[in-house]
């Protein structure tokens, strides 16, 4: 697992990585989309190592949880960035694999970084109230992106058919997500 994190360490520390996604690429050099599926794989793999309480080994001295939750704020907000540019979301009437699983893996880790394994002095400056608002964010940059959608929920084509509509499970979680924090972090 050791090697495994170095490896991808390696990786992303890489010239042509560190790269902005959408400038062209060439030969030598991974595409936008290789990146973007490696990052998954970065963020999954640290998700495994986190939700299943696997030892984690930081790239610097020092405790290893801060650095483990801040390795893992980090390729989540890269994940993020890369699904909100990519990732077609969404409408009621589809569903969309990669943006629901990505969504349960940031919950499971929130659930575990403010669960009582964990303390404030483990995830660096802002604590649990941090991790809390990192996915509140999340969840309001989904709402925001799927916003965009003229008829997200299909309501016009419903209405028309005289049917109910359907709301997509994701949207229920998202929202509900964003309520249960933003009762956590009004309520400190």
């Amino acid at each position: 697992m050791e090697i495994a994190l170095r490896l991808l360490r390696l990786w992303a520390a890489h010239p042509s990585v560190k790269q902005a996604t959408h400038t062209p690429s060439n030969v030598d050099g991974p595409t936008p989309t290789s990146r973007a599926l490696v990052w998954t794989g970065y963020y999954a793999f640290l998700t495994t190592v986190l939700q299943d309480g696997l030892i984690y080994t930081g790239p610097n001295d020092g405790p290893d949880r801060p650095q483990q939750a801040s390795e893992l704020r980090r390729v989540e907000t890269i994940c993020e960035g890369n699904l909100l540019r990519e990732v077609k979301f969404p409408t009621a009437s589809s569903h969309n694999s990669q943006v629901e699983q990505w969504v349960e893996q940031v919950i499971g880790n929130w659930e575990v970084l403010c669960g009582p394994e964990w303390q404030d002095s483990d995830l660096g400056k802002g604590g649990q109230n941090e991790i809390g608002r990192n996915v509140l964010g999340v969840s309001l940059d989904i709402g925001t992106t799927t916003s965009k959608v003229t008829d997200p929920f299909g309501f016009r084509s419903c209405i028309a058919q005289r049917q109910r509509p359907i709301i997509p499970i994701w949207y229920f979680v998202v929202s509900s997500m964003s309520i249960l924090l933003w009762r956590t972090l009004t309520s400190l």
